[in-house]
């Protein structure tokens, strides 16, 4: 069996997805055939792709499936209003010559119009928070409610994960949280903590009223097991000048056969990668004062810079890259923001005030009476120990002896 949308909706100039899967349940096939056809103005049916030739028609359409995975979706890359119209998926497996058809309405609208717009395909790593985008044509006035619903199909079944209305949101088998913000025409989500199993189709459905239009953005989402090499970091780091700044990243630890890890760290500096650690090395490779604090078996990859200054700031990248015994060599990079404010925080939030100088002629009469002061003191000290050393020197004058008396007199 296969399935596609009844109906999918683009803008003009961009590039869409036409998603397309079938039942994977057959066993022992050989060979699978996917022709792409569609019909316009009522005129006989045309083949735009066929796999696995490979050709192109009218269309320019690129392979996006995955027949191992049974998805036999195409994209097609600037699309215009003209190519509007019925489009088929037809799958047939052999030997067993097992064939069915899947129909699809697209739309393509002028920019102007009102239009749902998300990407065609996104990847994501189980256990992570991970961003479904989602915007619409804001060339609308008189916009008094807009309805955002999110929905997913799961083997053939479809379920509603989200809807935001009128600032009140719900909350179903999914973890999602609105990040969008409608009057800036944006329905993006968050999921949280999202797994393998919640791999698969997604679309974004707004209306807006009172026009009463609608319009349906797809987005096919594959999510991949923690085996994958993930790296981690901070967004954004603030740190002060002259301090010591911790660079965290740290990865995936439950990768086997690994032979060597490779860490090495960048900065961006006027669009020019500038390499500043590299773990072969163990030593800055830069003025940066950078010291290695990671530590491989606990699969961190952190890094501290001494002595920040403001030229220190700027976007910083950790690219982790794993090389097995008998294994593809795995490879993926955080990014850090590192924040340096021109002037250091002050210490203590009481300034202590600094004494104003005195003007510079009352500081020149004081230093002046200060002198005079200290000569008059010195003349007198001078006077007063030259009056004790000539006392000192002066003789000590004997007593007159007692002359006898006369005795006549």
């Amino acid at each position: 069996m296969v399935v596609t949308p009844e109906k999918v909706n683009a803008v003009a100039g961009s590039k869409i997805l036409l998603p397309c899967s079938y039942t994977c349940t057959i066993s022992g096939v050989t060979h699978t055939l996917v022709e792409w056809f569609r019909m316009m103005d009522g005129r006989e049916e045309e083949r735009i792709y066929k796999f696995p030739n490979g050709d192109e028609w009218p269309l320019h359409a690129t392979w996006m499936g995955d027949v191992s995975k049974c998805d036999a979706s195409i994209t097609v890359s600037d699309i215009k209003t003209n190519d509007s119209g019925r489009y088929r998926c037809e799958v047939t497996v052999y030997p067993q010559k097992k064939h069915d058809i899947g129909y699809l309405q697209l739309n393509v609208n002028s920019p102007s119009e009102f239009a749902v717009v998300t990407p065609d395909k996104m990847d994501a790593m189980a256990g992570t928070t991970f961003l479904l985008p989602c915007s619409y044509t804001c060339t609308i006035s008189g916009v008094t409610h807009t309805l955002v619903e999110w929905l997913r199909i799961i083997d053939g079944r479809e379920e509603r994960i989200y809807q935001f209305s009128e600032g009140e949101s719900s909350h179903w088998p999914l973890h999602a949280t609105s990040v969008g913000n409608v009057s800036k025409c944006d329905a993006s989500i968050n999921v949280s903590d999202i797994q393998t199993h919640d791999s698969g189709r997604y679309r974004c459905e707004v209306s807006v009223y009172p026009q009463n239009k609608q319009d349906i953005g797809y987005l096919q989402l594959i999510v991949h097991p923690r085996t994958d090499l993930a790296v981690v970091t901070t967004d954004a780091k603030d740190t002060t000048v002259g301090s010591t700044a911790l660079l965290p990243c740290s990865y995936t630890c439950n990768i086997t056969g690994i032979r060597h890890t490779l860490v090495e760290w960048f900065r961006t500096i006027d669009g020019h990668d500038e390499k500043v650690y590299k773990t072969t090395h163990r030593k800055s490779l830069r003025p940066l004062q950078v010291t290695w604090v990671g530590n491989d078996s606990t699969c961190d990859a952190s890094i501290t810079i001494s002595n920040i200054q403001t030229h220190d700031a700027g976007r910083y990248r950790c690219e982790v890259t794993i090389y097995r015994h008998d294994k593809p060599t795995m490879e993926d990079i955080g990014y850090l923001q590192l924040n340096v404010p021109n002037e250091p925080e002050p210490r203590d939030a009481t300034p202590t005030p600094t004494p104003t100088p005195a003007p510079a002629p009352v500081a020149g009469i004081v230093l002046g009476v200060i002198a005079a002061l200290l000569v008059v003191a010195v003349v007198v000290g001078f006077y007063c120990w030259k009056k004790r050393q000539s006392q000192a020197r002066e003789p000590e004058v004997p007593p007159q002896e007692m002359q006898p008396m006369n005795p006549i007199g």
